[in-house]
């Protein structure tokens, strides 16, 4: 019973743990490698010097010239000197291809998540505006947006200054502000999705921040907008800060998911 209690501790433990686990284990496998390959070589060289010399005896003593060594003979008298290194390759190799396959897993349950979090709150969303009516939702929008400003007030430090306008604009994802124009940033929309339908199919969200001059967030490589499913669709709510207007982008289609897409494993 204690030895059951512990195996199933162990394995809760490396399953918890895999993925630095495995990036140790492919950290050390490299240079485990590295070692290994130096041993080796130094063996062989070693085995190499003696036939040589073997071969030089040999020729003197019947008055010939040393036989040159192959490569077929190399391999044949040094392969096994590798053998440790090529285990520790092949070791190494699959903590990388395990390490890979985790994180796609990983990758996969975060988009699952994303997905049905995204679905639950535009229910939520569309039952409230159905309830409500469209001009309470909407203010109720309002007053969510208001209180994030208030949260997160613009200062000196958090505005980005873009080439395009000096309006205030508040992004309700990224939650970061920016400066610019409002037929700038509708005009941007309007790009992305004609980009989207007569080029790429999709575009990432970071290609929208880019778009409007505004830096890349961390979040957003892998979620974005697919023409046919999810084109960009925002809309401005306004508020005020310090008595500055200050236009607040919601986003009416949700980003989705498309880290397949890019390829990013």
């Amino acid at each position: 019973m204690a030895l059951q209690t512990w195996f199933r501790a162990v394995t809760d433990f490396a399953h918890r743990n895999s993925t630095t686990i495995l990036t140790a284990l492919s950290v050390a496998g490299v240079f485990t490698t590295a070692v290994l390959a130096m041993n080796g070589k130094t063996k062989a060289d070693e085995l190499m010097r003696i036939e040589k010399e073997e071969r030089r005896l040999e020729a003197e003593y019947y008055g010939e010239e040393p036989r040159a060594i192959t490569p077929l003979e190399y391999v044949q008298h040094t392969w096994h000197c590798y053998i440790p290194v090529t285990a520790s390759a092949i070791a190494t190799s699959a903590c990388i291809i395990g390490l890979n396959r985790v994180h796609t897993r990983h990758y996969a349950a975060i988009s699952a998540l994303y997905g049905a979090t995204t679905a639950t709150l535009r229910e939520y969303q569309d039952r409230t505006a159905e309830k409500l009516g469209p001009r309470k939702e909407h203010a109720i929008r309002d007053e969510v947006s208001a209180s994030r400003i208030e949260k997160n007030p613009p200062t000196a430090n958090n505005v980005v200054q873009t080439k395009y306008g000096d309006v205030l604009f508040y992004d309700s994802l990224a939650k970061e502000y920016f400066r610019s124009d409002i037929e700038t940033v509708r005009k941007t929309v309007n790009d992305m999705n004609h980009q989207m339908l007569t080029d790429t199919g999709y575009i990432t969200l970071n290609e929208f921040y880019r778009a409007l001059g505004v830096p890349d967030q961390h979040f957003a490589y892998q979620i974005g907008f697919e023409a046919h499913r999810n084109q960009l669709e925002i809309e401005f709510s306004t508020h005020s800060y310090n008595g500055e207007p200050c236009f607040v982008i919601e986003y009416l289609s949700y980003p989705r998911n498309i880290w397949k897409k890019e390829g990013l494993w």
